[in-house]
């Protein structure tokens, strides 16, 4: 989930990422269920690596995660 995260981040050379649909269609195109997904990203959450509201997710330090 980081990969993809870190990999959006860089098409926009940005660390927050602004998504256009709902973790349900990018779980989908992840190949995940969408409580895996959120277990992530409240997991990535938790340990400081990202914060996130309905549809943004900003990195809080790549160097560190």
């Amino acid at each position: 989930m980081l990969r993809y995260l870190r990999y959006m981040a860089q098409l926009g050379e940005q660390t927050t990422i602004t998504f256009d649909c709902s973790l349900k269609d990018i779980a989908v195109d992840l190949g995940l269920t969408p409580e895996i997904l959120s277990r992530a990203l409240t997991r990535l959450e938790r340990e400081g690596i990202i914060t996130r509201t309905r549809l943004q997710i900003k990195l809080q330090n790549l160097s560190a995660a």
